[in-house]
């Protein structure tokens, strides 16, 4: 699992830079990292939360029918980068009951509430049946926290609750990230350590000394945008054949 102290262990060791302090502080590399890189490899790459939305809940009120608020507390609204899926349920949920007080509780696909004693071959049946019915759950996404349902059939009571799956950023502590594009991550970070350590030694490219004028191989550190572009184009490129992001088929 990656974290800072082995993400900079590493940069420091490709920098060479194990022994002989770099022009710029750790935490610096960090922050260059959390602000530039991260966001980044996010919008490609991003981090999958699952939150419960209820309109009985005052949290996700936003005063407009069908539209709902994801509170501060499930996740900060600047790191929302979009929503994937809504997920809808006919069967019932005990969890939602206990709290609506409810014995007959569906989620919002449904117009046709089901008794939780059911058996699950009653449960199929009714929801095979409900589907002629129920109109598809779709809905858009308006930032920075807002998720709209179509269509807008809510009302107050305990029978309106869907499930909502967030992309957000990676967290800034970079456990999130998978591990099967910890390498992806990492060419992309230092990539962007190199160009902040290049913007600084640009501005001297060679150190007057007693000993003469010491190089600042400025070479090492030149052309950065180009390789920044050629991993963000490798991105666009693959980005959709991550195993968590959705597949849509079609003949």
């Amino acid at each position: 699992m990656l974290n800072p102290t082995k993400l900079l262990e590493r940069i420091h060791r490709d920098l060479g830079a194990t022994n002989t302090p770099l022009e710029i502080t750790h935490n610096y590399i960090l922050r260059t990292i959390r602000t530039v890189s991260l966001k980044t490899f996010s919008k490609y790459y991003p981090a999958l939360i699952k939150t419960l939305v209820s309109a009985t809940n005052p949290d996700n009120e936003t005063g407009v029918r069908g539209k709902f608020r994801i509170p501060k507390d499930v996740i900060e609204a600047g790191k929302i980068m979009g929503v994937t899926r809504v997920i809808g349920s006919n069967q019932y949920n005990p969890a939602i009951g206990a709290r609506s007080g409810s014995s007959n509780v569906s989620f919002y696909s449904s117009n046709f509430p089901i008794s939780g004693s059911r058996s699950l071959i009653d449960v199929q049946l009714f929801n095979d049946l409900a589907s002629a019915f129920d109109q598809p759950l779709t809905w858009g996404y308006f930032a920075p926290n807002i998720v709209e349902i179509y269509p807008r059939g809510h009302s107050k009571s305990g029978a309106n609750a869907f499930l909502v799956e967030l992309m957000v950023m990676q967290d800034e502590n970079f456990f999130t990230i998978d591990p099967a594009l910890e390498e992806e991550f990492y060419n992309l970070a230092l990539i962007d350590v190199k160009d902040a350590i290049y913007n600084i030694r640009k501005n001297y490219s060679t150190i007057s000394t007693a000993f003469g004028s010491l190089e600042l191989n400025l070479d090492l550190f030149e052309g950065m945008a180009d390789k920044r572009a050629e991993i963000i184009e490798k991105f666009d490129k693959n980005y959709w054949k991550s195993r968590h992001r959705r597949r849509m088929f079609h003949d």
